[in-house]
């Protein structure tokens, strides 16, 4: 018996285009679900670990919290020990998964696939920024950046990828995907 195809958050199911909803004239909000993603803990004090993780990876752990690196994975600082590892669309998460704890056993450190934790929400088009403004207290300036922050109540990451100023992608649990959806649907509305 053949096992079932998953289905995203939002309704999209595995090796199919997700939907995208026009939000205006110039803005889209499509789904990426099915990205690999990994929690990535440890000592970034510690260059041996640094140096262990870097090489497993392929990328240097960015030090700062906010920010991203982006190369053959991209990784986002979360807190001075902790990251978020994306993989590539298509990237399964496993082999990198099994290469970080090989690289790392014997350091302090945890590694979790957090795959199906979250869904992404793409937002593409000029006015993204000024949309998420309408529910969130951050300020969402520059390129190749993170931020943790609450979006329409509900706790998101935002990234800001380097190469292109006119997307965000939005890390949203996934029992809170759908009220996202529905939030930036409404919120691009116009103001009454």
């Amino acid at each position: 018996m053949a096992e079932p195809a998953r289905t995203s958050p939002l309704g999209a199911r595995e090796g199919e285009p997700a939907a995208e909803r026009r939000l205006g004239e110039r803005l889209v909000l499509r789904e990426r679900p099915f990205v690999g993603k990994l929690s990535l803990r440890g000592d970034a004090g510690d260059p041996a670990f640094a140096a262990a993780a870097e090489r497993a990876l392929g990328s240097r752990l960015p030090t700062v919290p906010g920010e991203t690196n982006e190369s053959q994975a991209i990784v986002l600082a979360l807190a001075p020990d902790e990251w978020l590892v994306v993989l590539r669309d298509g990237v399964a998460a496993a082999p990198l998964l099994a290469r970080l704890e090989g690289a790392l056993r014997g350091f302090h450190a945890a590694i979790v696939d957090v795959s199906s934790a979250t869904t992404i929400l793409l937002l593409l088009g000029p006015g993204g920024r000024d949309l998420l403004a309408r529910g969130c207290s951050v300020v969402l300036t520059g390129t190749g950046r993170c931020w943790q922050t609450r979006l329409a109540r509900a706790p998101v990451l935002i990234y800001a990828p380097a190469d292109d100023a006119e997307r965000l992608d939005l890390f949203a649990p996934r029992s809170l995907a759908l009220h996202l959806r529905e939030w930036l649907v409404d919120a691009s509305g116009p103001l009454s």
